[in-house]
């Protein structure tokens, strides 16, 4: 049945609820790709240009992102002020563990200033220990793995932590609204095929451990040797090899001299040098540049462009890079806005002082944005987690009681 949308069915959220089904964390079955997981995400960890990736994301997001602040209500905007400042300068990266991860999950602390409520810290909690507490599609909170008075194996038997005590963040969040999808999703293949059985580096491996050290050719006259010291025979054969091998060591060698028909009995040649085979290197730095490129980072941010390097070359992919980094930075505003900072205004000032936040300085030249006028209080509806009201109550009880 057809139904003319009026102001209420505008206001309303008909989708809280969903859960995306379009998509999969697993590859193409026929190519042997394992499916990826967290646990892969702590095993790409180790890969030092995975480490230089996201160094290069999170630093240009918690250098380059700016945010503005829009309220009629200066001690408002004044309180707001100092708790992003505080924020962004100690916590940030802290939730920005989500980029690699998906989400990233952390308790949230708080201090009394001057008789009010203010953000003072996050507790790093590691994702795979925890697992969000969900109703009518919002976070609002999260339980905790390995807790003392909870259980360190499971989830179900430890006591769940609420919004605002909780910050739950979440990177991707198209992908899942809960889980997000790591940053390393795009680079999986590369990297796999870098660090996996038969890949790049144990090819490079084989090739230096198989060619790299050749030991030479030992000649030696047949029979046997008498050893002075033990009175001892020994197969010449077996001697040379002996003092063959312990050449691999840097040691020195000395042989008699006793030329048969101009020819020495004994004699060793030394080692040749073997080349690398061709493509070998280029391979591995062409993994490495398609690591880069699957974490969404061009490969001119990293290194100079050897055709063009001044803004046709390099300076384009770099401000399309930041470009592609504003969602990420209005993904981590808009968590601690809706679950710490709404809550810590509401508390502090008795009411919803509307107030908008405005996340800059990402996009190429990029100016102050305009304020936009805010709409009249009555029309404003502030996302709010459901468990705020307790909170509010638990921490109220808390300022009267000076606890």
């Amino acid at each position: 049945m057809t139904r003319t949308a009026d102001t209420i069915d505008l206001l309303k959220t008909y989708t809280a609820d969903y859960m995306p089904t379009a998509y999969w964390s697993g590859f193409h079955p026929y190519r042997r790709f394992p499916g990826f997981s967290l646990g892969v995400v702590l095993a790409m960890l180790t890969d030092p240009r995975v480490l230089l990736g996201l160094g290069i994301i999170k630093g240009v997001l918690l250098t380059k992102m700016k945010i503005r602040i829009d309220c009629d209500s200066q001690p408002v905007q004044d309180f707001l002020q100092r708790q992003l400042t505080r924020f962004l300068s100690r916590d940030a990266p802290i939730a920005l563990k989500a980029v690699e991860w998906g989400y990233s999950c952390s308790e949230v602390f708080y201090k009394i200033i001057d008789g009010q409520l203010h953000y003072w810290g996050l507790r790093d909690l590691h994702p795979m220990d925890c697992r969000c507490l969900v109703a009518a599609g919002k976070v609002i909170g999260a339980r905790i793995r390995g807790l003392k008075r909870g259980s360190a194996t499971d989830y179900h038997r430890s006591d769940p932590l609420l919004v605002p005590k909780i910050f739950w963040h979440v990177q991707s969040r198209d992908f899942h609204p809960w889980y997000g999808r790591s940053r390393l999703f795009g680079a999986f293949i590369p990297w796999n095929e870098t660090w996996s059985d038969g890949g790049f580096r144990d090819i490079r491996r084989l090739w230096f451990y198989k060619y790299a050290y050749d030991g030479g050719i030992g000649y030696h006259p047949p029979g046997t040797t008498r050893i002075a010291e033990t009175g001892q025979e020994i197969s010449n054969r077996d001697l040379m090899r002996e003092i063959m091998e312990k050449r691999r060591t840097g040691g020195i060698v000395v042989l008699p001299d006793n030329p048969e028909g101009g020819k020495r009995l004994w004699e060793i040649l030394p080692p040749t040098p073997m080349p690398l085979p061709s493509g070998l290197m280029e391979y591995g730095e062409q993994l490495r540049v398609e690591i880069l490129e699957g974490m969404g980072i061009p490969p001119e941010v990293v290194q100079a462009a050897q055709v063009g390097s001044g803004y046709s070359g390099r300076r384009v992919p770099e401000e399309a890079f930041y470009c592609s980094l504003q969602q990420n930075a209005n993904e981590l505003i808009n968590d601690l806005d809706q679950q710490v900072l709404r809550f810590l205004v509401r508390f502090n000032f008795k009411t919803d002082v509307p107030y908008e936040l405005t996340v800059y300085g990402l996009l190429a030249e990029e100016e102050t944005p305009e304020r936009v006028p805010e709409p009249p209080l009555a029309e404003t509806q502030p996302d709010l987690a459901e468990p705020l009201p307790l909170a509010e109550r638990r921490l109220q009880e808390m300022r009267t009681t000076g606890g």
